[in-house]
């Protein structure tokens, strides 16, 4: 339930993105926001389409006829092409699943159908519905076209690239950002996709992604090798992360000189019964600095950042300024790149009269 959970509000956020940057609204499902129709719609034609099976949407529960709770897939139907005809005579074809009216994006709704009757193996009649027009569609749901997937082991420095948290039982763990796997995906006519360099491949005319299906925060990964589950295309694969020791062994940098009150910025923290405390923030910025890992290799910053392994990395600032403010004099600040941990100095300076 958590993962069909994660899965709609990743859904969701992606379209809520699209719509910023192309600069449309999104009328995405009616039942989300209201039922008052925006469109005076006269005809809705919906051509067969077909979906793969346990592919492109999320595993959710239904009650049964004896009220016990089943497992089912929903389907995003987002891949039907549809046109809808208004009373004024505007005809509009579908594109990626939405059309659009009047720099409104629009797109089928087909919760309550799936809900009563889920799709199954084979040709299922669903009632699909657009802005409260409803009609009906025949939606064929086929076996996966994959027959293997060949993934490259991930590499990750152990506490690196990501954020301490807890998980569903409370427990301390380090959340690593999972960058983008390398992959092919061999189809069942012996085709060969290979995935590019931000993690898609193209089949059937149309861009998709491998899904991971593990989740940090039920189990977290641990160093060495962790086998994870991936989803490509409704073909379930078992993918390799291994988390490794940091290589670094030194880091060299200058001490960072900064005058009172000044490259920052007043802020307010509130303790546990709402006091507040001004202090003020530092812009703490780390351009120019050299890191040496442990076979010898020395590796300089360009512009705040390194490259190891075709991946950028940052120093991350391991203290809060709010709980731990700056004072005039020397300042040591704890630090960590590449799961490297140490300290900077830094010079805080009256100012002058």
């Amino acid at each position: 339930m958590k993962k069909a959970k994660k899965l709609l509000a990743l859904f969701m956020s992606a379209l809520m993105v699209f719509s910023m940057f192309s600069g449309l609204e999104i009328t995405s499902f009616a039942w989300f926001w209201d039922d008052e129709p925006t469109l005076d719609i006269v005809s809705l034609e919906v051509e067969p389409g077909t979906v793969i099976e346990n592919y492109n949407g999320y595993w959710d529960l239904k009650w049964g006829e004896d009220l016990m709770e089943i497992e089912f897939y929903y389907y995003f139907l987002d891949e039907l092409d549809y046109t809808v005809t208004l009373s004024d005579g505007t005809v509009l074809e579908s594109f990626y699943g939405y059309v659009e009216y009047d720099d409104v994006l629009y797109s089928l709704d087909s919760v309550d159908s799936q809900y009563a009757n889920p799709l199954t193996l084979g040709a299922n009649e669903v009632t699909v519905s657009l802005e409260g027009f409803e009609t009906t569609a025949i939606v064929e749901v086929v076996e996966t076209p994959v027959s293997a997937v060949s993934i490259d082991t991930v590499y990750l420095v152990e506490n690196s690239d990501g954020f301490w948290d807890t998980t569903y039982d409370e427990a301390e763990f380090f959340c690593y950002n999972m960058p983008y796997f390398n992959y092919t995906v061999t189809l069942n006519d012996g085709t060969v996709l290979e995935s590019d360099e931000i993690g898609s491949f193209m089949y059937n005319g149309r861009e998709h992604y491998m899904a991971e299906c593990f989740d940090q925060y039920e189990t977290p990964l641990t160093p060495g090798e962790n086998y994870v589950t991936v989803d490509v295309l409704g073909f379930e694969a078992t993918a390799i992360v291994e988390i490794i020791e940091t290589p670094v062994v030194a880091m060299e940098i200058e001490p960072i000189i900064v005058v009172k009150e000044t490259k920052g910025n007043w802020d307010i923290e509130y303790d546990d019964d709402w006091n507040e405390t001004e202090y003020f923030c530092y812009d703490l910025f780390f351009t120019d600095y050299t890191v040496t890992l442990n076979d010898g290799t020395v590796l300089e910053s360009d512009y705040g950042y390194i490259t190891y392994g075709g991946m950028e990395y940052y120093i991350e600032k391991n203290f809060s300024q709010s709980e731990e403010p700056l004072n005039v004099g020397i300042n040591e600040i704890p630090v960590s790149i590449l799961g490297f941990n140490t300290t900077i100095c830094s010079k805080l300076l009256e100012k002058s009269s």
